[in-house]
């Protein structure tokens, strides 16, 4: 079963997901906690624990870590990093400042500088932050405005923001050697997006940060998603398409003059049922491209 699926998550993810309006439960011992290692391309791992998924690349550089997950995973998720080399870490970089993704910056940002764009610092160091704005060591030192550039030993690393998409300070990673590509939130593999409105984010903001994306990579690329499993560029294309779709359903149930209660009842995304999970159903999803696209 997968760990973002198990019952248990809702109790451990409550402080970093709640803050993205997920409304789960509180208190969970991490004790259950564990991560997997899987080998993608080039000395670039993927991890999974709990919260997003995290790359790691390894060589004679170096560390470079994209994403932390959230507080509990911090021993388990240090482990299995070290499991896959000794050497010094360089750089974390964070994909977005949604907690599921910057859950340990505090002791990952005590290894290596956090990079990540300057609107996702902002958020990161808010005052107004649910659970309080993020202090040094756990805060970025290093941001950009359109992307930046990592020359990592004999891999590049590329580093390039899609403005207002998953949420207002969103970057996806490639790592061109090796052909594998990041995404962050940008890309949830089999399940309905979280799209954070409230952030900056927007679900055709989505649509063509993904489009960008499909037209830097080929058919042999490795995409990493946020969540869900190691996927093509294929995938990725799919996933653009159920986008795509369901602004249009939704656009043309608006232009016939429907209600966002109509929506529901009739259940306009009923086709894609089978992308429904815990966190974001389908009357979830509904309710969020109704609301951006003005349905009430």
């Amino acid at each position: 079963m997968s760990l973002l699926r198990a019952p248990w998550l809702a109790a451990v993810g409550f402080s970093a997901l709640f803050a993205l309006g997920l409304g789960l439960r509180p208190a969970a011992s991490a004790q259950d906690v564990s991560v997997k290692s899987t080998p993608v391309s080039g000395g670039v791992h993927l991890l999974v624990g709990v919260g997003g998924n995290v790359g790691v690349l390894c060589n004679d550089y170096g560390v470079l870590v994209v994403d932390d997950q959230m507080a509990p995973t911090e021993e388990p998720l240090l482990d299995a990093i070290d499991a896959l080399s000794k050497a010094p870490w360089r750089f974390v970089l964070n994909t977005h400042h949604h907690g599921d993704h910057t859950g340990n910056n505090a002791s990952f940002g005590a290894r290596a500088p956090i990079v990540a764009h300057e609107n996702a610092r902002t958020r990161l160091t808010d005052p107004q932050r649910r659970n309080g704005p993020l202090v040094a060591p756990g805060v970025p030192v290093i941001t950009y405005a359109d992307g930046l550039a990592l020359h990592f030993g004999d891999e590049r690393v590329r580093v390039v923001h899609y403005a207002n998409a998953h949420t207002d300070g969103d970057s996806v990673v490639y790592f061109e050697r090796a052909n594998v590509v990041h995404m962050g939130d940008l890309f949830f593999q089999g399940r309905f997006p979280f799209v954070d409105l409230d952030s900056g984010g927007s679900v055709a903001g989505v649509v063509r940060a993904v489009e960008r994306v499909l037209a830097e990579i080929d058919d042999a690329t490795k995409v990493i998603p946020g969540h869900g499993a190691l996927a093509t560029k294929r995938e990725l294309a799919a996933y653009r398409d159920v986008l795509v779709d369901c602004l249009k359903l939704v656009g043309d149930a608006k232009a016939a003059k429907k209600s966002l209660a109509t929506l529901k009842s009739e259940r306009t995304l009923k086709k894609y049922e089978s992308l429904a999970w815990e966190f974001v159903g389908e009357e979830r999803f509904l309710e969020t491209v109704a609301r951006e696209l003005g349905v009430e």
